[in-house]
């Protein structure tokens, strides 16, 4: 079991590392749309022509979604990189609360030597969860 902790340890610091390696990040995709300008005399009036074509990042930040219109060329080539980056970075946070969670599971309980250090432990939990308890039960 000793092993199986190192080496999931060793696992955990090297996602955090590789963390440390990733460019600038962001959350978010990027969509194509089409618009038609408005214009009469513009090839999109035409109803067979789709429109002009539109790229778009959009995010979400807590209840807002943001949109913002991008410029193809370097603007979106960056902002693809960007989005990739921040999926990289998501699954590498997966992976560390994976491995992370396995490690609690592994991670020996630390004994208690004497009936006093269990005693006051006790205490120290039942104040902290029964304040709790107590307080979802009344609001």
């Amino acid at each position: 079991m000793e092993k199986n902790l190192e080496s999931l340890i060793l696992k955990r610091r090297d996602l955090f590392h590789k963390m440390e390696t990733l460019g600038d990040f962001r959350w978010g995709s990027i969509s194509e749309t089409y618009r038609k300008c408005g214009k009469k005399n513009c090839a999109c009036a035409d109803k067979k022509h789709p429109g002009h074509v539109q790229y778009l990042w959009s995010t979400r930040k807590q209840v807002k979604t943001i949109a913002r219109a991008l410029h193809l060329g370097s603007q979106l080539d960056q902002a693809q990189k960007q989005v990739e980056e921040g999926s990289r970075f998501q699954k590498l946070c997966d992976d560390a609360w994976d491995i992370s969670e396995e490690i609690c599971r592994l991670r020996p309980v630390p004994e208690i030597k004497d009936e006093q250090e269990l005693d006051a432990l006790k205490k120290k939990l039942l104040r902290r969860f029964f304040r709790k308890r107590a307080r979802k039960s009344t609001g």
